[in-house]
C-alpha cells in the first residue's frame, strides 16, 4: 500500500509460507490493507497538521505584534508575548486551540468591542487610529484588525492583531508641525491661522459670534537684519514672538504670518474693545528692551491693523481689511500705532488697491508711465539749473493718476522697482537728447524709493543707464528722504558711499521734517539739502520759518553744499529766500512739471536766449543742481 508517497508493507503472521491464499484471505487482506492505509494517512496528517499548528504557534507568540484570541464570552482564550508587554495582560503563551481553564480573564473592553463587532457582523474589522489600554494606566497608539473565528453556526471567538503605532504617530506629529507650525518661533504658521479662521468663521455663520483679527508689523526690521544680521534678526523675531504670546488670552491663536508679520486671532470677542485692548497691549510689551541671545538688547516697533468679521466674509477678505488697516497704521507715523479697520472710509480702498495693483502691472507692460519734468531755477537770475523728474500715471480710462495714489502700492508689491529702471532710463535719455539738441548738459535727479535703495542690483542699473547714454555720472543725482536714511544708518551710508564713488551726486529731500540730526548729515557723502516746503510757505510771513530755512542755508554752505528751496510759489517767496542767501528754487511759480515735449519746448526757448550753457561746466558751485526724482 502507499502512505504519503510510500511504498508500505502489510505484514500477517500465523501462516506457512507455502499455504496459499483463497478468495476469501485475499478480500480481507485487501480490506486490512486498505483500513492499515487509512490509519497510517490520518496519522500523518495529524502529524502534518501538529507541525504546521506548532510552527505558526511559535510564529504567533514570537512576532512583533500583538495578537490575542478571545472566545464567544469575552474570555481571553491566547495572549502572545508583543501583546503582553503592549498591554496590561498576562502572556498566555499557549497553543491558540489549547483548551484555556475557567479561571481565564475577560478582555478589556479596547478588546471586547472589536472582538464582539467582528463576530456579530461577521466581517474583518479594521481601524489605523485606536487606542488600546497599556501599561500604568496609560494608552497606547495602535492599528488593529479584528476578525471572526468562523464556524458552524455563530462565531465561537475572534483574533485581533495589533501593532504599536507610537512612532508612526511621533512621525505624523512631526510633520503636523512642520505643516502647521513656524520652523523659527515654534507659533503656529500662515496655514493653520487661515484654516482657524476658517472655521470661526463657519461656526459665526450658526451662533452669530464675532471674531477680530491683529495684523502686527515690526518696523524697520530690515535695517535689523543689514545692519546687526540675519541671525541677531531671527533672534529679535523669536523675542517678539514670546513678548506677543504672554500678552493674549490663552485661547486665541498667535501666528507668524510671514517675514516680520504676526497676526492673533481672538475668537468670540464681545466687540472691538477688546482687540484694541490686545492690540494696546502687544504695542505696550513689544517696545520694552529685549535681551537677545547673542547680547544685544533691543526694542521692538510695531505698527498694527485690527479687522472684525462679519457675515459673508472670507478669511481673505477679514485678512485684507487688517492688512489695509496695519498699512493705514504705518502711513500714520508706525511706532505703536493701531487702526481698526473702518469699511466706509477703509473698504473701497481694500479692493481699490487690487484693482490698482493689477492695472499698474498692466500699465508698465504698455509704457503708461510718464516722466515729468519740473525746472530748477537760480533765484538771482532766474536761469534753469536742472530738474525734477516726477512720475505720472495715464490711465487708459481714469487720466492721469498722481504718484500718491500708486507709489505707495508699487513700493509695497515690488512693482516700484521696474517703475524705478524705467525712470532712470527715461531720464538718462532725456539728458542725452537735451545734450545733442541744444549742447546743454542739464544735470537731473531721481528720487530713490526705500525698496530702490535696498536692492543689490541699484549700482550695476545706474552705471549701464550712464554708459548707455554716453552721460557724465555727475549729471544725474539721486533724492533721499531723512527717514529712509535713518532706518539703517550703516546700511545707508554703504549704498550712499558707493554710489558716490560711482560719481552720482546725492541730494537730502524734504530736509527738516524727519528725525535725522546734524551729526549724522555730516558722516553722509551728500551734495544738496532741499529745504521742505512747508518752510518755504511761510517764509515771507513766519519767524520760525525763516529761521529755520536761514539755519538750512547756512548749514549748507558751511558743509560746501547747496540748498534748493522746494514749494516756491509767489514772488514774496522768491524774495525771502533770496535774502536768506537761498539760491536755487523749484515751485509753481517758475513752471508746474512739464510732460517731456512742453520741457523740451521751455528749454528750447529758455537757452536760446540765454548767453552760454547751462551745464555744470557753467554754473558755480553753489548753483550747480540737479534734482531729477523718480517717485
Amino acid at each position: 500500500m502507499i502512505v504519503a508517497g510510500r511504498r508500505q508493507w502489510l505484514v500477517a503472521s500465523g501462516r506457512r509460507r507455502d499455504e496459499p491464499f483463497d478468495d476469501a484471505d485475499q478480500g480481507l487482506l485487501r480490506a486490512l490493507a486498505a483500513l492499515g492505509c487509512g490509519a497510517l494517512s490520518n496519522a500523518e496528517l495529524y502529524r502534518q497538521v501538529h507541525v504546521e499548528r506548532e510552527r505558526l504557534s511559535s510564529i504567533t507568540l514570537n512576532i512583533g505584534e500583538g495578537v490575542c484570541a478571545l472566545d464567544a464570552d469575552g474570555k481571553l482564550t491566547f495572549v502572545n508575548r508583543a501583546a503582553a508587554e503592549m498591554i496590561d495582560l498576562p502572556s498566555l503563551d499557549i497553543t491558540i486551540d489549547d483548551p484555556v481553564s475557567d479561571g481565564a480573564l475577560t478582555a478589556p473592553d479596547c478588546l471586547l468591542v472589536p472582538a464582539r463587532e467582528a463576530m456579530r457582523t461577521g466581517r474583518t474589522i479594521r481601524e489605523d487610529d485606536a487606542r488600546f489600554c497599556g501599561k500604568n494606566g496609560g494608552t497606547i497608539p495602535v492599528a488593529y484588525t479584528a476578525s471572526a473565528v468562523m464556524g458552524d453556526g455563530s462565531p465561537p471567538g475572534a483574533v485581533i492583531a495589533f501593532r504599536d503605532i507610537t512612532e508612526r504617530k511621533a512621525f505624523e506629529d512631526e510633520l503636523h508641525h512642520h505643516a502647521f507650525y513656524d520652523s523659527l518661533t515654534g507659533l503656529a504658521n500662515r496655514r493653520l491661522l487661515v484654516e482657524r479662521l476658517d472655521q470661526a468663521l463657519r461656526r459665526s455663520a450658526l451662533d452669530r459670534k464675532t471674531h477680530a483679527l491683529i495684523f502686527v508689523d515690526v518696523d524697520r526690521f530690515k535695517s535689523i537684519n543689514d545692519s546687526l544680521g540675519h541671525v541677531t534678526g531671527d533672534e529679535f523675531l523669536v523675542a517678539i514672538g514670546a513678548r506677543m504670546k504672554g500678552v493674549v488670552r490663552g485661547r486665541d491663536l498667535l501666528a507668524r504670518f510671514g517675514g516680520d508679520e504676526f497676526v492673533v486671532l481672538l475668537e468670540d470677542v464681545a466687540g472691538v474693545d477688546v482687540a484694541v485692548g490686545a492690540a494696546r497691549r502687544i504695542c505696550a510689551d513689544v517696545e520694552q528692551p529685549m535681551m537677545l541671545p547673542g547680547g544685544y538688547e533691543l526694542v521692538a516697533s510695531v505698527s498694527v491693523g485690527i479687522a472684525l468679521t462679519e457675515p459673508g466674509k472670507t478669511a481673505d477678505d477679514v485678512l485684507r481689511n487688517a492688512d489695509v488697516a496695519m498699512y493705514e497704521a504705518k502711513a500714520k507715523g508706525r511706532g505703536g500705532i493701531y487702526k481698526v479697520f473702518d469699511p466706509a472710509s477703509m473698504g473701497t480702498r481694500s479692493s481699490e488697491r487690487l484693482q490698482v495693483e493689477a492695472d499698474l502691472r498692466k500699465g508698465l507692460e504698455r509704457d503708461e508711465l510718464e516722466v515729468h519734468y519740473q525746472p530748477f531755477y537760480s533765484l538771482d537770475e532766474q536761469h534753469i539749473v536742472g530738474a525734477e523728474a516726477l512720475v505720472r500715471w495715464r490711465h487708459p480710462t481714469n487720466g492721469v493718476i498722481g504718484p500718491t495714489r500708486f507709489i505707495p502700492i508699487a513700493e509695497e508689491t515690488g512693482l516700484i522697482l521696474p517703475l524705478g529702471r524705467y525712470v532712470l532710463e527715461q531720464v538718462c535719455r532725456q539728458v542725452r537728447s537735451i545734450r545733442e539738441r541744444l549742447d546743454v548738459d542739464l544735470p537731473i535727479s531721481v528720487n530713490l524709493s526705500p525698496r530702490q535703495f535696498q536692492e543689490a542690483g541699484l549700482l550695476p542699473q545706474v552705471a549701464t543707464a550712464l554708459d548707455a547714454n554716453g552721460l557724465s555720472s555727475e549729471l544725474l543725482i539721486f533724492e533721499i528722504t531723512e527717514n529712509m536714511v535713518m532706518e539703517d544708518l550703516s546700511g545707508a551710508r554703504e549704498v550712499m558711499k558707493k554710489l558716490n564713488r560711482l560719481g552720482v551726486r546725492l541730494a537730502i529731500d524734504d530736509f527738516g521734517t524727519g528725525h535725522s540730526s546734524l551729526a549724522y548729515l555730516r558722516q553722509f557723502p551728500v551734495h544738496e539739502v532741499k529745504v521742505d516746503r512747508t518752510f518755504v510757505q511761510g517764509v515771507a510771513e513766519s519767524r520760525v520759518d525763516s529761521a529755520i530755512v536761514r539755519a538750512v542755508v547756512d548749514l549748507a554752505d558751511a558743509m560746501g553744499i547747496a540748498a534748493v528751496a522746494e514749494g516756491v510759489e509767489t514772488r514774496d517767496q522768491v524774495a525771502g529766500l533770496s535774502m536768506l542767501g537761498c539760491q536755487v528754487g523749484q515751485g509753481f511759480y517758475f513752471s508746474r512739471p512739464l510732460r517731456v515735449q512742453e520741457f523740451d519746448e521751455l528749454l528750447t526757448r529758455h537757452f536760446g536766449r540765454t548767453a552760454g550753457p547751462a551745464g555744470p561746466a557753467a554754473i558755480s558751485k553753489d548753483t550747480n543742481v540737479s534734482t531729477i526724482t523718480a517717485v
